[in-house]
């Protein structure tokens, strides 16, 4: 099985309170739904089945309304059912349905019994919790294209949606800002629920669940952020489990996930809403480039800095410049004031907000790399390593050894292990003859060891660190240690 279990990116500049409140608001509505079911629920699946069964065993049998569009969707999805019933010498292996077994003794007939059916069925719509809530194409209503985006068939239904949705979710909402996210989620469900009804009209079958909406937020992610690295856990259970971790940039494993969906929908298309997740993808697709072209991101971000910020004068007014459209005047006016301010972080982020908004890379690339060294100065590595990923992003790098290095020591406390290997690797292949990179070959040695459990890594890296140019002598002992740890964990995994 493979499943993501986190990002590359470490911080945000917003609490994701949106992104909270919808996983609450799904949590407490499917405990509410699995300890306290609708009576209805289970009468109207009851009525359904044996209307179909009715319709089966007595092909020339009248329906109407709800009932005969019952049949026609059963007829579509099962005829292997359908000729089965119709041939009473080859008995089902579930053997003969009770409505059947009643019709057979003669109390009734076929179209009477079906009238009592059509009957009960009324009564179990109006009864129904999930007819009135839960999405379905026969009779789609606003209410349920919204309600059925926060109900879910079950707990394991419900811990994929919201982890799937925290993982893009809280990203999103930090970028986006609270109403612009919160909007296109719910849009987006509606708009997957909307594509479902495409592909199946006029189905009986519940529809239900955020998936829609987690994957418009899927698609937004791939837009916003195509080259943030997908932290991945492949594991299969067999004798013994055996775990991998990895991690692949979003545009790669994000159309994956698509072509995956849409081949999916064609081999099954009534077990899961595999096109809700397609048209809730692309949604989340196409409103990602519509708020990049548009500029909404920049102009809800603008409005927090106004509402919330005291900066300097100049920086101020550049900031009313960009609200204005005028970014090429505010880059040129900040630029202006940092070199009178070198040491002014609100003055470089501002002027990289006007350089992203005029698209010039080159000038990004210049910007992060002085505001890494700057918040590398006051301490704050989690702004710090924000910033990398932006520079990085903009083609920036290498960075400063002692700044680099620090990065790597605050990924392995965040627990971000691979993308902790990777930089040490960065590190120690940009400066091989420096301290520093031996102190990263010893970083990712220790973490490949004891918090990856690959020794074969591990040992590679002790090896690269026991011929380095610039290994410490003292730390000799360590290396040796190392080594005859990798030796044992090897020596235990092969004895399994």
């Amino acid at each position: 099985m493979l499943i993501p279990i986190g990002t590359s990116v470490q911080t945000v500049r917003r609490v994701p309170y949106v992104t909270f409140t919808l996983m609450l608001v799904n949590a407490l509505l499917c405990v509410y739904t699995t300890w306290f079911p609708s009576p209805g629920d289970r009468h109207f699946f009851e009525v359904k089945q044996a209307i179909v069964d009715v319709s089966a065993y007595y092909p020339g049998v009248k329906a109407h309304g709800d009932a005969s569009a019952i049949i026609a969707e059963a007829k579509a999805q099962s005829p292997g059912f359908y000729e089965q019933a119709a041939r009473p010498e080859q008995p089902s292996l579930f053997g003969v349905p009770p409505v059947i077994s009643y019709i057979r003794s003669g109390k009734l007939t076929a179209d009477e019994a079906m009238e009592r059916l059509e009957a009960r069925l009324a009564a179990a719509e109006s009864q129904s919790f999930l007819w009135k809530y839960a999405f379905h194409s026969y009779q789609p209503t606003p209410v349920s294209a919204v309600s059925a985006t926060f109900l879910h068939g079950g707990l394991l239904h419900l811990a994929g949606n919201m982890w799937f949705l925290y993982l893009a979710g809280a990203i999103l909402e930090a970028s986006w800002g609270y109403w612009l996210f919160g909007i296109v989620y719910l849009l987006g469900g509606m708009a997957a629920l909307f594509v479902q009804s495409i592909a199946q009209p006029d189905s009986f079958t519940f529809v239900l669940g955020a998936s829609g909406a987690v994957a418009a937020c899927m698609g937004a992610f791939l837009v916003r952020f195509p080259t943030v690295k997908v932290q991945m856990l492949w594991f299969m259970i067999w004798i013994r489990v055996v775990k991998y971790e990895f991690s692949v940039p979003a545009i790669y494993i994000l159309p994956i996930w698509l072509a995956s969906e849409i081949v999916f929908a064609f081999l099954s298309p009534g077990s899961v809403a595999h096109w809700a997740h397609v048209g809730g993808f692309l949604f989340g697709l196409s409103s990602a480039v519509l708020i990049e072209k548009t500029g909404l991101e920049r102009l809800v971000n603008l409005q927090d800095e106004r509402d919330t910020w005291h900066p300097d004068t100049p920086v101020l007014e550049a900031v009313e410049q960009m609200a204005k459209g005028q970014n090429v005047e505010a880059a040129a006016l900040m630029r202006g004031y940092t070199r009178l301010h070198p040491d002014s972080i609100d003055g470089y982020e501002t002027l990289l907000r006007a350089q992203q908004a005029v698209n010039d890379r080159d000038g990004q690339n210049e910007t992060l790399g002085v505001l890494c060294r700057l918040n590398f100065k006051a301490g704050s590595i989690p702004e710090l390593w924000k910033r990398y990923e932006e520079w990085l992003q903009v083609g920036g790098g290498p960075a400063d050894a002692t700044m680099w290095l620090e990065l790597c020591r605050y990924l392995e406390r965040e627990k971000a292990y691979p993308r902790a290997v990777e930089e040490c690797q960065r590190l120690a292949e940009a400066y091989p003859r420096d301290a520093k990179g031996f102190n990263a070959m010893l970083i990712a040695a220790r973490v490949s060891l004891e918090k990856l459990n690959d020794p074969k890594q591990a040992k590679r890296w002790y090896l690269a660190a026991q011929k380095c140019e610039a290994k410490d002598l003292a730390l000799e002992a360590l290396i040796e240690q190392g080594l005859k740890r990798c030796a044992q964990r090897s020596a235990k995994a092969t004895a399994r």
